[in-house]
């Protein structure tokens, strides 16, 4: 017994000169972090964040400039009609959104499904402001899509993702 009493007190000593030299951890990043950005110092690493909400919407508007209003950070929005355009003629889509703001990144993709054989649309720009961006579509090629195309974005943005 008296082996096993002096194993564990030895045992609380090594804890106890643990314990004196970090009394109190420090993290990284001070506890009352909110996700704002703030300057570099106060954060080990200061990177952009996805924004949450995920919404689909049928734009309105004609083929050659659409438009919809949705309040998602990430969304499918399909095109009011069929798409045809070619060699290099461009369509619009302008996206209100209250989750998109001047010096936000949006990312749009196309999905073609069922678009023409030989048809290539594509997003050649995005021009992101406060509560909206405008995705400019264009055709490299001189086959019509034909199809109502399907828009697919997401915001990532480099302040507080809420």
């Amino acid at each position: 017994m008296k082996q096993f009493l002096l194993a564990g007190v030895g045992a609380l000593m090594l804890v106890g000169r643990a314990l004196a030299l970090e009394p109190t951890p420090t993290p990284p990043v001070p506890p009352t972090e909110t996700g704002e950005d703030k300057t570099p110092a106060q954060q080990i690493l200061n990177m952009a964040r996805l924004k949450l909400g995920f919404g689909t919407i049928t734009a309105g508007g004609s083929a050659a400039a659409a438009t919809a209003t949705l309040n998602n950070a990430a969304g499918i929005v399909t095109w009011p009609a069929a798409l045809t355009i070619v060699s290099n003629a461009t369509a619009t889509l302008t996206l209100t959104s209250n989750k998109i703001t001047t010096g936000d990144i949006v990312v749009g993709m196309l999905d073609a499904t069922g678009a023409a054989a030989g048809a290539i649309p594509e997003v050649a720009s995005v021009q992101v402001s406060n509560n909206q961006a405008i995705f400019t579509l264009t055709n490299a090629s001189t086959t019509s899509p034909a199809v109502a195309v399907k828009l697919m974005y997401f915001v990532i943005t480099h302040g507080n993702p809420n």
